[in-house]
């Protein structure tokens, strides 16, 4: 199928009443993300990064408010603990699986690609640390810093802390927590036009091209 010209793909039935609940918490949620997102005035939000030696960096940016920042990361929390409706992945799958076709799979596919690509550019491979994933940055920061006091977790955050320094190690965490949002609320773009039992998967055409010029598709 050729998703360009089949833009719209009527999904109605293919759905449990457990997996219409994931996708009404996921859309509904989404809508607070955006605001959130956009309260930080993303493209304010800079980093210079100077590396003298080899292993070492200094950094100079201009960071978000405090507040503001542990707002939109409490409400990104909601699309990556595996007890929540919203799950992101979860969500991805419950579409994916119902899917009658490998095209809109495919697309599925490309936005999960988009969650992991800020771990995919030069700038680690720059910085050394090229196989760092999203969890990597995610997990320490949240659970020995920003929501919970896990003591198992505080080691490899202060690892980060040290390789990094402060400033840019909480820099990526935003970078990584930022473009992941653009992937969860892209999927919602596909998603959000549904009524009561009526459900249709949308492609937009900019996405789809972006998509297809990264080789996600």
């Amino acid at each position: 199928m050729d998703l360009a010209k089949n833009r719209i793909i009527d999904l109605t039935h293919q759905f449990a009443e457990s997996e219409w609940r994931c996708i009404e918490t996921y859309n509904r949620r989404v809508a607070e993300l955006i605001d959130a997102r956009e309260m930080l005035e993303p493209k304010r939000i800079t980093m210079k990064i100077h590396r003298p030696s080899p292993g070492k960096f200094e950094s100079e940016g201009n960071f978000p408010d405090k507040v503001q920042l542990i707002n939109f990361y409490r409400l990104f929390r909601l699309f990556v603990l595996n007890n929540e409706d919203s799950n992101f992945f979860r969500v991805a799958n419950i579409v994916s699986k119902n899917s009658p076709n490998d095209s809109i799979r495919a697309y599925i596919e490309a936005i999960r690609k988009q969650w992991h690509s800020s771990t995919e550019d030069d700038l680690l491979t720059w910085l050394g640390r090229e196989h760092l994933a999203v969890e990597d940055l995610i997990d320490p920061w949240f659970n020995a810093y920003y929501f919970h006091s896990d003591k198992d977790k505080e080691p490899v955050l202060d690892e980060l802390v040290d390789y990094f320094g402060e400033e840019l190690a909480e820099w990526l965490l935003y970078n990584f927590v930022s473009t992941a949002t653009l992937a969860i609320v892209n999927f919602h773009k596909a998603i959000r036009y549904f009524e009561p039992n009526r459900f249709f998967f949308e492609v937009d055409l900019m996405i789809l091209d972006h998509y297809q010029a990264r080789g996600w598709i």
